[in-house]
């Protein structure tokens, strides 16, 4: 005896030639946003990098730079991140990035409202200068006391992080809603990925602080590649929090 049975099957149609052509034709208009971003990012942060370096004499010499080996070259442009961070500094090369990022999304990434680049532009200048000042304020009460227990250094990190982020994230929120009026205007609810986020005001307080380490691991260098991935995060975001 047959039993009948009886499926179902999801029929698709097979993809055409304009299918596979539409997709590719996405997937190089998106990369070339990305690269449009990422580009304006990076220019943004090696100007004010550029421009520190000569006001503190640091200069790269031409003439020996081109008589140098391609390898040393290499060491050399590396080199030319490294500048002597400050809280001046450190706002001048992040916020600079940020501006490049934003000002990148807007340019180049037309599928998504100017303002939503707007919003993670201003959220991402709170997050960075508000943290970095509470620790720079820490870093000058700590000097000023002379106080040189590596316990004590590890307040302004603790206080400037902790308290920072969730300040910023605050006020940004606030004048996210208040400047752009939306009705159904969603919170950014800050979470513990979103310190992981920005290790960049780790690396910064680590920077302010001088600790021994941040010469051999070249966090000031760092730094500036942060500031400009945080311009691209900025420049990239389609608006969702």
């Amino acid at each position: 005896m047959k039993i009948s049975r009886t499926e179902n099957y999801n029929i698709q149609a097979p993809l055409t030639t304009s299918d596979f052509a539409g997709k590719n034709k996405n997937s190089k208009g998106e990369g070339a946003k990305k690269a449009g971003i990422a580009a304006l990012s990076l220019v943004s942060t090696v100007l004010p990098i550029l421009a520190i370096r000569k006001s503190q004499g640091k200069c790269l010499n031409k003439d020996v730079f081109q008589k140098l080996s391609t390898k040393d070259k290499g060491k050399e442009l590396w080199k030319s991140f490294s500048i002597d961070y400050g809280f001046k500094e450190m706002m001048l090369v992040g916020l600079s990035s940020i501006m490049g990022g934003v000002t990148g999304g807007i340019l180049f990434d037309k599928d998504v409202n100017p303002k939503e680049k707007t919003k993670e532009g201003i959220h991402k200048a709170l997050a960075l200068s508000i943290p970095t000042a509470l620790v720079a304020a820490g870093v000058t009460l700590l000097e000023k006391a002379k106080i040189k227990n590596p316990i004590f250094k590890a307040l302004p990190v603790i206080f400037g992080v902790g308290v920072g982020m969730p300040v910023a994230n605050k006020i940004s929120n606030s004048i996210n809603k208040n400047v752009f009026k939306e009705k159904n205007y969603k919170e950014r609810k800050i979470k513990a990925d979103d310190y992981l986020m920005h290790s960049d005001d780790i690396v910064s307080t680590l920077v302010l602080l001088k600790v021994p380490f941040v010469n051999t691991l070249q966090l000031d260098k760092i730094l500036g590649l942060i500031y400009a991935h945080e311009g691209y995060e900025a420049g990239s975001t389609k608006g969702e929090r």
